[in-house]
């Protein structure tokens, strides 16, 4: 974050673990301190992984496959609530749901 000049840009960054898959207890911790339901948040993730993880919790996924699409396929295959080609095509997205 800081190589990117990007420290300022968020109220909070949760990262993994190396003990193991963590994110969905990282996504409800989130949810749970800024008091939301899971109806209210959306996960943007790029691999198979982030969508198991955010339908555990039972928030929206939305998966972009830009840059390398080396798990296209397998992303396809769990059905995510969106799919997005360009961080353009993110944009569209969220602002369809408003």
């Amino acid at each position: 974050m800081k190589q990117y000049q990007m420290e300022n840009l968020f109220d909070k960054v949760k990262t993994g673990s190396i003990k193991g898959g963590i994110k969905p207890q990282m996504m409800q911790e989130v949810i749970d301190e800024y008091k939301l339901s899971a109806d209210e948040v959306i996960y943007i993730g790029d691999a198979p992984t982030d969508i198991d993880a955010a339908r555990q919790v039972g928030v929206k996924i939305v998966s972009v496959l830009y840059g390398t699409r080396i798990e296209e396929e397998a992303v396809k295959a769990k059905n995510p609530d969106a799919i997005c080609y360009s961080i353009e095509d993110v944009k569209k997205y969220l602002t369809s749901l408003i």
